[in-house]
């Protein structure tokens, strides 16, 4: 697999690639990732939206193990790295349920001699700065099968599997065929909160004043409310500012 990646490396060797940030990849404790570790990511984690990031590492006398998560803040891929790998320059990425989910491209050397500089245990990352170039996602889609859930629970093959629709999520049977309908539950705050929910207020009516000129406008009938502008706006890019005060909401033009 090595001869996959021998192109480019002198290209990117020295460069923040495969993260995107403008920032090196920083662990919390302030101190940055040295170039050369992480050369190149190839990212496919089953299902997952992307947003991939490097969360955080293991370190275990020469062995090092990455964990890496996506947009929903779920791990989604982990992988690692020993010096008696067949081919020290790459991870294998393996989703928890043993799913292939990509590969890290590494500098062996310098990998070493981070690692070494440091006492065994774990290294996070700020996110912020370890988040992998869109370049190096690829969206893996899987249906879920009779075999295995896409959680890593298993399912019988023989026997009855069944669905049930709650908290707003409604099925819908045709034949042999499914559908799962996520509409919502409009009382499911007031279930989960019990005594301290309170119930939200919607706006009635909404008070245009201008100095000495006042006009009342109730809401269109679907609840919405239409700010126009009666002349045009030049000159600055201008922002609607809403302020929220006890008893009402204020709207207004804001001109940096």
């Amino acid at each position: 697999m090595s001869n996959l990646y021998t192109s480019w490396r002198d290209d990117v060797a020295q460069s923040i690639y495969p993260f995107s940030a403008f920032v090196s990849p920083t662990l919390t404790d302030g101190e940055e990732l040295p170039d050369g570790v992480i050369l190149d990511a190839l990212l496919h984690s089953v299902n997952s939206p992307g947003g991939y990031y490097l969360d955080s590492i293991v370190i275990d006398g020469t062995d090092v193990e990455f964990f890496i998560y996506d947009s929903t803040r779920f791990l989604v891929a982990k992988g690692t790295w020993a010096t008696d790998l067949p081919d020290t320059s790459t991870v294998p990425l393996l989703s928890d349920s043993g799913d292939n989910a990509g590969v890290l491209v590494v500098g062996p050397d310098a990998l070493l001699s981070f690692i070494r500089q440091r006492p065994a245990g774990t290294y996070l990352f700020e996110d912020t700065t370890t988040g992998f170039a869109p370049s190096t996602w690829l969206y893996a889609k899987q249906e879920i099968s009779d075999i295995r859930a896409l959680d890593g629970v298993v399912v019988p093959s023989e026997g009855d599997l069944y669905l049930v629709g709650a908290s707003g999520v409604r099925l819908e049977c045709d034949g042999n065929v499914v559908t799962v309908n996520a509409i919502g539950d409009p009382l499911a705050k007031r279930r989960e909160c019990g005594e301290e929910f309170q119930p939200p207020r919607y706006i009635t009516e909404i008070v245009y004043q201008n100095g000495d000129v006042t006009k009342q406008c109730a809401p269109g009938d679907y609840g919405e409310a239409h700010l126009i502008a009666d002349s045009p706006i030049t000159g600055f890019e201008p922002a609607l500012r809403i302020i929220n005060q006890p008893n009402k909401i204020q709207l207004g033009l804001f001109a940096p």
